[in-house]
């Protein structure tokens, strides 16, 4: 599944930071990217899950901002998701939501 970004600044700052990330951290984003519902994929799904902030990759001690956002059939569903999620992140987490998609 594709990662849905929630902001063009931290896709830009993805992007840029990634490409100096260990192999280990790009793995793990990419695990939560596969388990993140895609909320194109998912039309019907009324809970969207929101949640970013920064990572820091043990191997480079680079920060990575990351930002993931899913579709969820139920708000129980969107907070276990939201909070396994953030679990990852290592920096202050800018967004943390489970709300009512509309």
């Amino acid at each position: 599944m594709r990662m849905e970004m929630a902001g063009i600044a931290i896709a830009v700052a993805f992007g840029l930071a990634s490409s100096v990330a260990s192999a280990n951290t790009l793995y793990e984003i990419d695990q939560i990217r596969k388990a993140t519902p895609s909320c194109n994929a998912n039309p019907n799904a009324q809970w969207v899950g929101r949640v970013s902030g920064s990572v820091e990759d043990d191997t480079t001690d680079q920060i990575i901002p990351v930002s993931f956002v899913g579709c969820f059939t139920s708000e129980a569903e969107c907070n276990r998701w939201k909070e396994k999620t953030s679990g990852f992140i290592t920096g202050p987490i800018i967004q943390y939501t489970c709300n009512r998609r509309s």
